[in-house]
């Protein structure tokens, strides 16, 4: 008698813990289905600049060729880059995209760095260093890592004048000029990207446009020419860019919607066979 009772025991022991273990297992893939996939971290050419002033206030603006996480972090500097390592004596702007995703063709503006009192439309940007773009010889990079003094990943560059003519190299960050960084070669002051922002079917499609002098306007001269009523004048334009590509169908929200309500079904079936069970020892 003992040890039928002892029997049935053991199997409501053993009934419990898989029912709690079916739990869990629900609980974890619930929260993974409502998370989705894994976002990438950006690489080279995820970011292009699309607006540099170095008159005035001081600025630039930069466009998203891929969706940027919710609380990322990148840096803007302008001192030389040589052998991987920057020196010092300019400035670092530390951009972060804040609380929510930055969408694929954002355009971001930063401005006023001459002031020290940095604007900046989408995200939050800091300054550290001397504020302000020298008029001829500069660039200046974008770039993610653990630390601005640790460079991870090399997202794009812009010179005013030439790469050597900066003062930097860009052996070992990946960059190449026409493809995911620019240089102008006049040392002009302000320039701005005039190209096409709504003619490719993908994102990546306009780093060749971007990164292509020939779509863009340049001043230069004594004084500020920043807002003098010829273009190109800040602020910069800060029109979205935009794809070719057909939106995705409302049937792929509602095959993602089945799958969730699927599980669902799944978890209480499976509760409810496993409590079935349970009532009937």
């Amino acid at each position: 008698m003992f040890g039928n009772v002892t029997g049935q025991v053991d199997r409501m022991i053993g009934d419990q813990m898989r029912n709690v273990q079916r739990g869990l297992l629900c609980v974890l893939l619930l929260a993974l289905w409502m998370v989705g996939p894994a976002r990438a971290a950006l690489v080279t050419g995820d970011v292009a600049f699309v607006g540099f002033n170095a008159d005035g206030a001081d600025g630039f603006a930069f466009v998203a060729l891929n969706s940027i996480d919710a609380n990322s972090t990148i840096f803007f500097r302008d001192d030389e880059l040589n052998s991987g390592a920057f020196n010092t004596g300019e400035s670092v702007i530390t951009w972060q995209s804040g609380a929510t995703v930055i969408a694929a063709g954002s355009v971001v503006r930063v401005s006023n760095l001459a002031s020290g009192v940095i604007a900046t439309d989408l995200g939050s940007s800091a300054l550290s260093g001397v504020g302000g773009f020298g008029t001829a010889n500069e660039g200046l990079f974008a770039y993610t890592g653990v630390d601005a003094n640790t460079p991870g990943t090399f997202l794009s560059a812009i010179f005013n004048g030439t790469v050597a003519g900066s003062g930097s190299s860009l052996t070992g960050t990946g960059l190449t000029i026409g493809t995911n960084a620019i240089e102008f070669g006049n040392n002009h002051d302000v320039f701005e990207y005039t190209g096409p922002r709504n003619t490719q079917s993908t994102f990546s499609g306009y780093q060749s446009l971007v990164n292509n002098p020939s779509n863009w306007l340049s001043e230069d001269g004594a004084g500020d020419q920043s807002n003098n009523g010829t273009a190109p004048d800040v602020p910069f334009n800060n029109t979205a860019f935009s794809t070719t590509t057909a939106a995705p169908e409302p049937s792929a929200l509602l095959l993602s919607l089945s799958s969730g309500l699927a599980l669902l079904a799944w978890c209480w079936h499976s509760q409810r066979q496993a409590a079935n069970v349970t009532q009937g020892l």
